[in-house]
């Protein structure tokens, strides 16, 4: 999502939920969020709830 500051920055969020649970598993705010920057988060989310599947780490 993006939204306007009232001086006519722009910032952007980034939100992760889980839609089975509904769950949210992170909120990132800032002015620009990269592809390198979403990777980082979801790699960080797997991490933290050790949700990697086999596959992926073989």
């Amino acid at each position: 999502m993006s939204d306007t500051l009232v001086d006519g920055r722009c910032f952007r969020i980034l939100c992760v939920s889980d839609d089975f649970s509904g769950e949210c598993l992170a909120t990132v705010v800032d002015n620009s969020i990269s592809g390198e920057r979403v990777a980082r988060e979801l790699d960080a989310i797997a991490n933290l709830r050790a949700a990697t599947p086999a596959w992926l780490s073989a």
